[in-house]
């Protein structure tokens, strides 16, 4: 999941600016920011989502509805500290900033406990690492370009150019994702644009597997 929705959250928040003008008016001056923080929200949130589904599908809705319980209480507080003080402002960071961080931390003590998630950290360190890379660097192109609509496309070049490399660079993807992606691509009947840009990144993970372990 976070393989596919990554480059898309690195692409919309470096252009939020852009993007929002063009699909609203650069009046709404705030919109972008809120676009961002609720995208980048958004994906923390998918740790949770993901916690959560395996707790049900194993049975124990005890604590599924233990840790949601939690979660509603954790944004419940926050939205009570932060409104007054902050306005929509801190409600935003609420709801989708300091809220999921702190449910996204709880639910990998979960994952950690529950279902041994610990060979699955560094994968995900691994991808988010270099897209949080890849983010910074687009977002000073984005202001290089003054937010103009030229950086929709310039950074949509760079996000499909750039984030199958730097990935496979820092270990965080291997064939069998690609081939996962590759079967969403065929029931979503995307198959033959995205078949391009899998096909290139798969160049890259194979150039990094042929190199010899110095270990060996």
């Amino acid at each position: 999941t976070l393989l596919l929705l990554l480059p898309l959250l690195v692409y919309a928040v470096s252009v939020s600016h852009p993007l929002m003008y063009l699909l609203f008016s650069s009046r709404y001056t705030l919109a972008p920011f809120y676009f961002a923080v609720i995208a980048i929200g958004s994906t923390i949130g998918i740790v949770g989502t993901y916690a959560s589904n395996l707790q049900v599908g194993y049975g124990d809705t005890r604590k599924f509805m233990y840790y949601q319980l939690l979660a509603v209480a954790i944004q419940v507080v926050l939205l009570f500290a932060l409104t007054p003080t902050f306005g929509a402002d801190g409600a935003l960071l609420a709801l989708f900033v300091i809220s999921q961080i702190l449910i996204g931390i709880i639910y990998v003590h979960v994952l950690y406990k529950q279902f041994a998630f610990k060979h699955e950290t560094g994968r995900v360190i691994r991808l988010v690492v270099p897209s949080a890379i890849l983010l910074v660097a687009l977002y000073f192109l984005t202001l290089a370009l003054h937010n103009s609509m030229l950086a929709l496309v310039t950074n949509l070049v760079a996000v499909i150019a750039l984030f199958p490399p730097i990935v496979a660079v820092f270990g965080g993807v291997k064939r069998e994702n690609v081939e996962f992606v590759r079967e969403i691509g065929k029931r979503l009947k995307i198959q033959k644009p995205l078949n391009y840009i899998l096909d290139y990144a798969e160049f890259f993970i194979r150039g990094k597997s042929i190199k010899p372990n110095p270990s060996s």
